[in-house]
């Protein structure tokens, strides 16, 4: 449950911000993950999609103590893959629209995507 909650508001907070930035702003459509997939590359991102779904599976009971932030951390990450995953399919490339001096472009999905996989590295170990 914690999963699913943390990561339907990273999905939700993700397309929000990405609308307001297409409102306001100029945002990046940023499409290197259709050039990979057009290299044939996309078997290995179907290979991370079912470990992601194998690991929530997993962790799909209730937590035992300590697996909360883990939890958490999985559902950040995967709100934030969906919500890339989201874009792709309706925009045919990922909204970017954060700029912070030399780093590349980037969206709340992408920072959902390596805060989650942060925390819960950091709470399983």
């Amino acid at each position: 449950m914690i999963a699913f909650v943390v990561g339907s508001s990273a999905f939700a907070l993700d397309q929000l911000a990405k609308a307001i930035a297409f409102r306001f702003y100029l945002p990046v459509l940023n499409t290197k993950s259709r050039y990979l997939t057009r290299q044939g590359l996309n078997g290995s991102l179907a290979v991370w999609s079912v470990l992601a779904l194998v690991i929530v599976v997993l962790f799909g009971r209730p937590p035992l103590a300590g697996e909360s932030l883990a939890l958490a951390g999985l559902g950040a990450a995967l709100g934030g893959a969906a919500g890339n995953v989201f874009d792709e399919l309706r925009r045919g490339g990922v909204v970017d629209f954060i700029s912070i001096g030399r780093w590349p472009t980037f969206n709340l999905a992408d920072a959902a995507i390596v805060a989650g996989v942060l925390l819960t590295l950091g709470a399983l170990v």
